[in-house]
């Protein structure tokens, strides 16, 4: 009985290392989003601020990973980060519409978050109020002041049956942005701000191997996964992939999403 007892304890650890320790934390942040996915050029916009001072900005000129993508991860002083952030929330309280109802529209989302609440604006470009573009223009304003940090950062995306669409943005600094969307374009559920230690980041960082920037889309039999779509975005340094997948597949790229799903606590 007792060598029964410690296999079970053996294997309870064994099984718990390979869960991510999420931390709780303080922080607040806005995330502003320009995208029009019928776009020639100019395709999407990205500025993620938080308290702390980190930020990330996207550039996507053009749909699709092979026409390029530009993300630069940085940090700006705490004080402007907080203004920014006030700012944001400012606005969301005011104008919060819980998304729109509208696919392969030209759209400003502004969401924010912080431990007490998580409020979302979105607009279509052609309805939005001045503010949204004068915002924007003082968000990149601020980020000209920025200063480089680790170019790491992967965006890790899926949405299961009958469930929102969870989405993790984790940084260098072990920062991890959960949000959680709704059926709704923009329709911002939940959103925290976690932390975990640099041993996990390393261990995360250890997974990617070198064919995962380069695989191929794969969402054919999701399913069968119990999942209905996922989606892997990584950054480092100089490399760059973007990869619709659920792990339905041999590549790279799936076995990163699997191990993702267990890490997060999602399998």
């Amino acid at each position: 009985m007792v060598l029964v007892l410690m296999a079970l304890m053996v294997s309870s650890c064994t099984s718990d290392k390979k869960i991510l320790e999420f931390h709780k934390t303080e922080m607040g942040y806005l995330e502003f989003v320009y995208e029009d996915t019928s776009c020639d050029s100019d395709c999407m916009r990205e500025y993620i601020v938080m308290s702390n001072g980190a930020v990330l900005e996207k550039i996507e000129k053009e749909i699709g990973r092979e026409n390029g993508t530009e993300i630069i991860i940085g940090s700006i002083d705490v004080n402007k980060a907080d203004e920014l952030i006030k700012a944001a929330e400012g606005i969301t309280v005011n104008f919060s519409n819980n998304g729109l109802d509208c696919e392969g529209c030209r759209l400003y989302h502004l969401f924010y978050g912080s431990k007490k609440k998580t409020t979302s604006f979105t607009t279509l470009v052609s309805d939005a109020p001045e503010f949204m573009e004068k915002f924007e223009e003082k968000i990149k304003l601020v980020l000209e002041s920025q200063e480089s940090k680790e170019q790491f950062f992967i965006h890790f995306v899926f949405k299961k049956p009958q469930n929102n669409i969870v989405d993790y943005h984790f940084f260098s600094d072990g920062i991890v942005l959960k949000e959680e969307f709704g059926s709704k374009n923009g329709e911002l559920a939940l959103s925290e701000i976690l932390m975990i230690n640099k041993r996990e980041i390393d261990d995360i960082k250890g997974l990617i191997k070198e064919g995962a920037y380069n695989s191929k889309d794969n969402i054919k039999n999701c399913l069968k996964k119990g999942i209905e779509w996922g989606y892997i975005e990584i950054k480092n340094e100089d490399k760059y992939g973007s990869i619709y997948t659920c792990g339905e597949g041999t590549s790279e790229a799936d076995k990163l999403f699997l191990e993702l799903i267990e890490k997060t606590g999602a399998g």
